[in-house]
């Protein structure tokens, strides 16, 4: 079996829809098996929804819009997430072939791995309902999904994030809500620079992760790139599906409340997306 997996490390992207289309397509290209298994590191500015998942139920739509906080669509469920530069994204994208045979047990041994990975920091934390907490404060959150034979989980960590943002963005009162959507479980939440005291960067971070998820894995990630290929199909996916409303509307194709909510999302999909701008 081979041991070596890909790394990539892409990060901070300008275009939220953009970093989910590299997201979807390197997970159909893993799936695929034209690449090996990847561990990707990322960021960008956003409130990130899930799949199924309603965004007047879960942001705070006047916030967002007077401060221009774009809001996006994942194709992946669970529940809303807000990032920013002081956040660490990672996906983590494996075939079942590799050893991992199901999602429970993926979405298990990354949790422990970023439960590891944290302790070997300074933090105490443990893994909890799709999440990482510490003292009861959530400061990781994780969702994924399947497609063929390829599992992706991917994590939120708050490193370094503005709290305070993160707070005002989201509908954590939950109010006006619509029940037949998934709902987000809102968190106390806390950062990595908080339990420790100190700065610390994100390039140790993710020194620190890619070692733990190695020693989970049993491999070794070796510094990689996105394939043309994966360029391509990104590309394909933002034109067709991330930069367009209806994706945004997917999931609200049978709310009364729909047609009052278009020129509200409309504002909400910055960048402006009318033409690939890439990173």
């Amino acid at each position: 079996m081979n041991r070596e997996k890909r790394l990539l490390q892409d990060g901070e992207y300008e275009n939220p829809q953009w970093a989910m289309a590299v997201e979807e397509a390197v997970l159909k290209t893993v799936a695929d098996g034209v690449v090996p298994d990847t561990l990707r590191f990322w960021r960008n500015m956003a409130i990130i929804i899930g799949r199924f998942q309603c965004p007047k139920n879960e942001v705070n739509l006047e916030h967002c819009l007077r401060y221009k906080v774009a809001v996006v669509r994942r194709f992946s469920g669970g529940g809303t997430v807000y990032q920013d530069s002081g956040n660490l994204n990672f996906s983590i994208y494996m075939r079942t072939s590799s050893g991992i045979a199901t999602f429970s047990k993926a979405l298990n041994e990354v949790g422990k791995a970023v439960v590891t990975s944290l302790n070997d920091l300074g933090i105490l934390a443990e893994l909890n309902d799709r999440g990482v907490y510490v003292r009861g404060k959530k400061i990781c959150g994780l969702a994924g999904t399947i497609l063929r034979e390829a599992i992706l989980i991917h994590g939120c960590l708050l490193v370094d994030s503005n709290v305070k943002a993160l707070y005002s963005s989201l509908n954590l009162k939950q109010e006006g809500i619509r029940r037949k959507f998934t709902l987000s479980r809102p968190s106390e939440v806390t950062t990595v620079r908080n339990e420790l005291g100190k700065e610390i960067s994100i390039n140790e971070i993710e020194k620190t992760l890619t070692k733990f998820f190695g020693k989970t894995f049993q491999c070794t990630f070796i510094p990689g790139t996105v394939t043309s290929n994966e360029f391509e199909l990104a590309k394909k996916l933002y034109d067709q599906k991330y930069s367009r409303l209806q994706w945004y509307l997917i999931s609200c194709k049978d709310c009364p409340e729909r047609e009052k909510d278009v020129p509200v999302l409309k504002e909400l999909m910055l960048p402006k997306a009318t033409k690939f701008s890439g990173k």
